[in-house]
């Protein structure tokens, strides 16, 4: 655990506040810096939905957890409100962290009315905001700053709505627990089939639709492969329809739900991801820290993570021909792919380890207090 020196911040405490009902990447960052930061000797609490897997997390660490079940016009309900006001003012609150609309419109709006002085909203997802009126009088009078997880999500919330821009944001990357990935750097051998790899829930968003062409392409190509998919959604059936219909069962394997992520990526040869949009691409970070090159389309946050040309490549949007030549080129040149996963664990090691993000995630909290 860091020492920390003493801070104002530490004599009262910090709200994580994310009412979403599923567990995601914006529940994982709530609940690993909530901990974080408690270990580091803070006094945090969490709001959470009501039962959830978050709320659930924070108990079993044994962080106070409250549990609500709000919804998009729970702003205008005094009950609610009243109820968040005292929850604030139980807990001694000097500084919290929203995550959805509606946290930000209900418990924003009653952090406000309590006089927490830093209403900090914490954006995960690289889609526009309107530039409605509501939108606009809650950045103008309810946020008093934004942590953003990527320039691109940066971008996007501020693309349409003025109001967003005129705020402190800043580009916090999130962090991960580097020490669970430990490279094998097995080496690309033509006597035996590559091994390409994706993660991730099968949805529109992740587009593994984009793997059955690929499939098709590298099988053409009389490239020995195959495509291992862990991964459950609600495209499965889908997909898995899909691929028996091209004849490709043989190359491309739909594995479900898969604990071991490490292990699972040691396994393989190559990343892709085929992801339409990421608002950080966590399994990006986790493949390169198991020592692989990746390969993704050159969209949204995937320029922050992946080195072009050094710890992987980026192809143009939905250029799945261009996924097959990068993962020709690798095929044909195991040590210039090797070469590319040692770069990119290094480059995961500097910028995405958990705890230089929660060092500069408190540094952010400690600054002084907007007026």
């Amino acid at each position: 655990m860091k020492e920390t020196e003493p801070s104002g911040l530490k004599n009262s405490t910090i709200c994580f506040f994310n009412t979403n009902k599923a567990w995601g990447g914006g529940e994982k960052w709530h609940f690993e810096n909530a901990r974080g930061l408690r270990d580091r000797g803070y006094r945090v609490c969490v709001v959470a939905y009501k039962d959830g897997p978050l709320q659930a997390k924070a108990l079993e660490a044994g962080i106070s957890s409250f549990g609500l079940a709000l919804n998009n016009f729970s702003f205008l309900n005094p009950l609610h409100l009243r109820r968040i006001r005292r929850i604030f003012s139980q807990t001694g609150t000097a500084l919290a962290l929203f995550n959805l609309a509606r946290d930000i419109k209900a418990g924003g709006l009653a952090a406000r009315q309590a006089g927490v002085k830093r209403r900090i909203y914490r954006r995960g997802s690289a889609i526009p905001v309107k530039n409605s009126f509501l939108n606009r009088y809650f950045f103008k009078t309810v946020v008093t700053e934004i942590i953003s997880n990527s320039h691109e999500t940066a971008r996007t919330l501020t693309c349409l709505n003025p109001a967003a821009a005129e705020k402190k944001i800043t580009v916090l990357y999130n962090g991960i627990d580097t020490g669970r990935f430990s490279p094998l750097y097995r080496p690309i051998r033509p006597d035996r089939p590559l091994v390409i790899g994706n993660v991730g829930r099968l949805s529109p968003q992740k587009a593994q639709h984009h793997l059955i062409e690929l499939a098709g392409l590298l099988r053409a190509g009389r490239i020995p492969f195959v495509i291992r998919v862990a991964g459950e959604g609600e495209l499965r059936e889908n997909l898995a329809a899909a691929t028996r219909a091209e004849s490709l069962q043989e190359h491309l394997r739909w594995e479900g739900f898969v604990a071991d992520i490490p292990a699972f990526l040691n396994s393989l040869d190559v990343f892709v991801l085929t992801s339409h949009w990421e608002g950080f691409g966590y399994v990006l970070i986790e493949a390169m820290l198991c020592g692989l090159p990746v390969i993704a389309f050159n969209i949204s946050s995937n320029p922050e993570i992946v080195e072009d040309g050094k710890t992987g490549y980026l192809v143009p949007a939905y250029d799945v021909p261009g996924l097959a030549r990068c993962i020709e080129l690798l095929r044909s040149d195991p040590a210039q792919a090797k070469e590319m996963g040692l770069r990119g664990r290094k480059r995961a090691l500097e910028l995405f380890d958990f705890q230089k993000s929660l060092d500069r995630l408190e540094a952010l909290l400690n600054d002084t207090v907007p007026g």
